[in-house]
């Protein structure tokens, strides 16, 4: 997926809301792990908040708002989150993580029920999970969710 494409995208539905200087660096110190480089990038204009009819958390290491450090520091304490991934939100029943540490071809983005976080240990325990391969695939998915819903408000118009 090309990074220029998706800022395109986002940036006609909600113009530009980059990520402050120096958060990703933030982010990456407070929980000890490596960034995917095309979350770098769309970080450049998206900071995080609802896509898709998606909260996801704020891209950010601390503020009033849910934010990615807080949530990962939450759910490593309270069940055992493995230390390579980094919450990106949570809705009433389900969970959305990213994985950092690309091993074993294994997904780069994981949706799966909110059961199913104490099993994201091993990943084939998950059950019927969605998947991506990269942050910006996820990121295309709940970009087209965003657009379908609002082309489907146009047509009832």
């Amino acid at each position: 997926m090309e990074i220029d494409d998706l800022e395109k995208r986002y940036t006609a539905l909600y113009g530009p809301e980059p990520t402050a200087a120096g958060a990703v660096e933030e982010i990456e110190r407070a929980l000890s792990l490596k960034l995917p480089n095309d979350f770098r990038d769309i970080s450049r204009f998206y900071a995080g908040g609802i896509i898709g009819g998606i909260s996801l958390n704020a891209i950010s290491a601390f503020g009033p708002a849910t934010n990615i450090v807080e949530e990962t520091i939450r759910l490593r304490t309270a069940v055992g989150l493995p230390q390579d991934m980094l919450v990106l939100g949570e809705l009433s029943e389900s969970i959305i993580v990213m994985g950092t540490d690309r091993r074993n071809d294994s997904p780069v983005v994981i949706w799966c029920d909110s059961t199913d976080v104490r099993n994201l240990t091993d990943l084939k325990n998950l059950r019927s999970p969605h998947t991506w391969n990269s942050y910006s695939d996820f990121f295309d998915f709940v970009l087209r969710e965003d657009e379908d819903e609002r082309r489907s408000a146009h047509v009832l118009e």
